[in-house]
């Protein structure tokens, strides 16, 4: 009796290892669609800003996603931070992000620039845009173009 209960523990032992392979095997699938998904869905949000990059998940030690959203700006190195980036490219990027916005929402607002000084060209909003800038000037300045 005790060596039949030694095989019926065995010929367990070998169902159960079968069943965590599988189980295994599943595991892996599943993580490789959130993967997959994460990142299709990183390009489509992607695809919908001319200039910015968006940055939602991170890949963790082991192997798993961490949930953040952390804008890019691209430069000639390659990406920056939003929080590392110059004013004048912040300034672009904001608006790039307004731009998208107020399409994806069909609201056209007039949109405010403090600190235009900061950027040679400002990039085209598609709506009034007021810029208020430093100047030498003894007083209020207000200037149509």
């Amino acid at each position: 009796e005790t060596m039949q209960r030694i095989e019926d523990l065995k010929a367990e032992q070998v169902r159960l290892g079968k069943e965590l392979a599988n189980s295994e095997k599943l595991l892996d699938l599943i993580e490789n669609l959130i993967r997959d998904r994460c990142g299709a869905l990183t390009d489509s949000i992607n695809a919908l800003f001319p200039t910015v990059r968006w940055k939602l998940f991170n890949v963790q030690v082991n192997g798993g996603l961490a949930e953040v959203c952390t804008c890019q700006i691209p430069c000639e190195s390659g990406l920056v931070a939003y929080e590392s980036a110059n004013t004048a490219s912040k300034i672009c990027a904001d608006i790039d992000i307004i731009k998208v916005l107020s399409q994806a929402y069909g609201a056209t607002v007039p949109l405010f620039v403090d600190g235009a000084e900061s950027v040679n060209v400002l990039p085209d909003t598609g709506t009034q845009t007021i810029t208020l800038s430093v100047s030498t000037d003894a007083g209020l300045k207000i200037q149509e173009g």
